[in-house]
């Protein structure tokens, strides 16, 4: 049986619909994780005064300003330091 050009028009935007789905699934838990990461190295760096800025380290939602935030916790000598770099990210 031949199908549409509808029902292969609707085939391929459930796949899309799907694939979009599976994209931005991973892209929350690789989010989720960085945060969950984050969050160790500011309290095992930094104690409970580095925990008070996961609020604003969690508004930058995206996968590449949690990158830099990483490396700026890995490089940032103090507290005060890594303030001053999430501003600037």
């Amino acid at each position: 049986v031949k199908k549409s050009e509808f029902e292969k028009g609707k085939e391929e935007g459930i796949q899309e619909g799907i694939q979009k789905g599976i994209q931005e699934g991973i892209q929350k838990g690789i989010q989720k994780g960085q945060l969950k990461g984050i969050k160790l190295g500011l309290k095992l760096k930094f104690g409970k005064k580095g925990l008070k800025l996961m609020q604003e380290i969690e508004e930058l939602q995206s996968i590449e300003k949690l990158d830099k935030v990483e490396e700026l916790l890995e490089e940032a000598k103090t507290l005060d330091e890594f303030k001053k770099g999430i501003k600037q990210i």
